[in-house]
């Protein structure tokens, strides 16, 4: 028996593997493993030589084992090797970067899996040219996770990270040239995921239609994706995509984001999705440029369970600012880019968009539904309603479509900042107008501040007075020129901007 240690021993030291298992399973007795115990109980699936572990087999912790490892542990993987968590607690918390990547960086290593683990937390971790990783019935918190040139091999899920029944919150991540999704979400994946401050770039490197990240359906808590970059290089490869083609519905949050440069933005797909959509940067998607298959800033497609608002978006610089399609028997998707009435805390516009189209036509929305469209008190390229109506498709063109419900609600020039964001002046509080209601007198705008214009629109949004003002801080608005009804004024001293709402009654 010395001699077998000593010839094992002096194996490791000469930088030569054993032989290992196909599989190794430990033994399910509340066993709490690290990397130096798989080496000291499994030396021949597991090595140490110098600083660097190798496994070369696939090491499955059984119901009940742990695994905990707070070194910043570089691990080869033999291409038939991986870990396998069943029912098991992970704890892995570098105090840097643990790497995990293949033996042979030409191949790759099996995909690491959580089945129905109790718990799982990672921190500081990055897996390079490896098949992903897999949550099947766990729930997780990742931060600072680092994927890398993902392989897409045999029957594996086609998203570097894919779940299925599992509920994660992904924090601080990065994920880089992975050969198809980044991020997965099946279409029956009954999963949740909270995504927030990760950076996604160049996935998709196989140029198939698979979105960076890509969400079928998801259980209960849907889904928030949140202060991320998703940078794309490959022309078939979309942003962000929801697909639901079942009966489930859930919520998606996508706020304070970038999209840019990929074949799309984002996609929002199906049926039964409740999308919420804010202060996102979506800029430059038209890798493809081809615009009868892509390039939409916000593409949304279904029937009329699905739901989508969209608020203080810059949507610039892509073939289609916004298309909206249906499909089915079932109306038309319910899409709102800002709507006065009814008054509701998010649909509140501010979008703004610039620079959309081809072949010298602009196109800030499109939309190819029969049914109404909303998109008030946003910004466009131009101020006056003609030629803002210009980079609409609608009704106008297409008697067969419905219409796009839109206003010039800002009229002062954006602030360029340097970059891809341009700016909306700030809200103020610095106006009043008096009497409200009113009925025969006529009503007066008293201002704090010198005013330089005002605009005032109906309940639908039209335009009934604009006024280019010198400075003033007193306007007379006369009540014989107003129908009776509710009116919304919009007042601006160049530098901020304010909404009153005015009712005008009958005698």
């Amino acid at each position: 028996m010395t001699k077998f240690i000593k010839l094992i021993a002096g194996l490791l030291l000469a930088g030569t593997y054993v032989q290992a298992q196909t599989t190794v399973n430990t033994p399910g007795t509340g066993v709490n493993w690290n990397m130096d115990s798989l080496v000291a109980h499994y030396p021949a699936s597991v090595q140490l030589s110098g600083t660097t572990y190798h496994v070369g087999a696939k090491i499955v912790f059984s119901p009940t084992d742990t695994f905990t490892e707070h070194s910043d542990a570089y691990v080869t993987f033999d291409s038939a090797a991986t870990f396998e968590f069943k029912k098991s607690i992970v704890q892995i918390n570098s105090t840097g970067t643990a790497i995990w990547l293949p033996t042979d960086t030409l191949k790759s290593f099996l995909r690491i899996r959580f089945d129905s683990a109790v718990s799982v937390n990672i921190k500081g971790l990055a897996l390079k040219h490896s098949n992903g990783i897999s949550f099947i019935n766990s729930d997780a918190n990742l931060d600072n996770l680092n994927l890398s040139r993902t392989r897409h091999t045999g029957s594996n899920p086609s998203g570097a990270l894919s779940l299925l029944n599992s509920n994660l919150v992904i924090q601080n991540s990065g994920f880089q040239e992975s050969q198809r999704s980044a991020v997965s979400l099946s279409v029956s994946s009954g999963s949740s995921l909270k995504l927030q401050s990760s950076i996604f770039r160049n996935n998709g490197t196989s140029n198939g239609n698979y979105p960076q990240i890509n969400i079928g359906t998801t259980n209960a808590n849907g889904v928030l994706i949140e202060d991320c970059e998703v940078y794309g290089s490959y022309p078939k490869v979309g942003g962000l995509a929801f697909l639901n083609v079942t009966s489930a519905n859930y919520s998606a949050v996508v706020r304070n984001n970038t999209f840019s440069k990929n074949r799309y933005g984002i996609a929002v797909n199906g049926r039964g999705i409740h999308a919420t959509i804010t202060d996102n940067v979506i800029d430059s998607n038209n890798i493809e440029g081809l615009p009868m298959q892509g390039g939409s800033g916000i593409n949304i497609l279904g029937d009329s369970s699905l739901n989508v608002i969209a608020a203080n978006n810059q949507i610039s610089r892509n073939l289609w600012g916004v298309t909206v399609q249906k499909s089915g028997n079932n109306g038309s998707p319910q899409v709102s880019f800002g709507r006065i009435l009814p008054v509701e805390p998010v649909d509140t516009g501010g979008n703004h968009f610039w620079s959309n189209g081809f072949n010298d036509t602009l196109y800030a929305i499109y939309n190819n539904t029969p049914d109404t469209v909303w998109a008030q008190r946003n910004r466009w390229d131009f101020e006056i309603l003609d030629s803002i109506e210009k980079t609409i498709f609608h009704h106008v063109d297409d008697t067969a479509l419905g219409w796009v419900m839109f206003d010039s609600f800002y009229v002062t020039p954006p602030v360029d900042t340097g970059t891809n964001v341009r700016n909306v002046l700030p809200a103020g509080k610095f106006a009043a107008v008096f009497p409200n209601p009113t009925t025969q007198q006529n009503a007066v705008v008293q201002s704090e501040t010198a005013l330089t214009a005002l605009r005032i629109f109906d309940l639908n949004g039209r335009l009934v007075r604009e006024e280019q003002l010198k400075s003033v801080k007193e306007y007379s608005l006369p009540v014989h020129s107003f129908a009776a009804g509710a009116y919304y004024i919009w007042l601006t001293d160049g530098k901020q901007q304010q909404v009153l709402k005015w009712i005008v009654t009958q005698d």
